[in-house]
C-alpha cells in the first residue's frame, strides 16, 4: 500500500501506477494492481481513470507539468537574456541527476500503450522550443542546447553509450558557456 494517507485519491493512483511500472513493468500495471498498491477499491480507480490509457496520459501530464514548473522556477532565478535556455539546461541536467526518472517511466508506458498519449509532451515541447527561439539569444544556439540536453537524456534513458560523470559535467559547462557567449 502507498503510504500517502493525506494525499488526494488521484495522486495516490498515479503514484501507485509509477511504482508498478518502475518495479514490475508496464504489463503488470493493471487497474486492479494499481488499486491494490494505492490501498483503494478498483471502482475508485475506474472512477478517476476509466481506462489504463487515461491513467498513463495523466502520468505524462503530471510529469510534464512538474518539469514545466521547475523550468519556470529556474527561469525566475536566471533573468531575461538567455534565461530560458539556461533554465532548460539546468532543469534537464537536474532531472537526469534524480535516482528514479519518473518521466522516463511515464513516457515509456505511453509509447508502449499508445503513441497518441504523448500529445501533452508534444504540446510542452512546442511551447519550450518557442520560448527558446525567443530567448533574446541566437535561436540556433538555444536549439542546440535543447537538442543536446534532450539527446543526453535519451542516451541515459536507453543506455545508449551513456557518458561518464566527468564528461557529463564538461558538457554542461560547455553548453553553459555557449549560452553565455550568445548573450554578448
Amino acid at each position: 500500500m502507498i503510504t500517502t494517507q493525506n494525499k488526494p485519491t488521484k495522486e495516490k493512483i498515479i503514484e501507485a501506477a509509477y511504482y508498478l511500472v518502475r518495479s514490475k513493468g508496464i504489463t503488470k500495471m493493471t487497474m486492479e494492481a494499481v488499486a491494490d498498491k494505492a490501498g483503494i477499491s478498483k471502482g475508485a480507480v475506474f472512477y478517476h481513470f476509466s481506462t489504463k490509457e487515461l491513467l498513463i496520459e495523466a502520468m505524462v501530464k503530471q510529469l510534464f507539468n512538474n518539469f514545466d514548473s521547475q523550468l519556470n522556477q529556474e527561469y525566475e532565478n536566471e533573468g531575461k537574456l538567455g534565461g530560458r535556455t539556461q533554465s532548460y539546461l539546468k532543469t534537464t541536467f537536474l532531472m537526469h541527476d534524480q535516482e528514479e526518472n519518473e518521466l522516463s517511466v511515464a513516457l515509456l508506458a505511453a509509447l508502449v500503450n499508445n503513441p497518441d498519449l504523448l500529445k501533452p509532451a508534444k504540446e510542452y515541447y512546442e511551447i519550450w522550443q518557442n520560448q527558446l527561439e525567443n530567448d533574446q539569444i541566437n535561436p540556433v544556439i538555444a536549439t542546440i542546447v535543447r537538442l543536446t540536453t534532450d539527446g543526453l537524456w535519451f542516451s541515459e534513458l536507453f543506455g545508449l553509450a551513456p557518458i561518464d560523470k566527468t564528461l557529463r559535467d564538461q558538457l554542461y559547462e560547455t553548453l553553459s558557456e555557449l549560452i553565455n557567449s550568445a548573450k554578448k
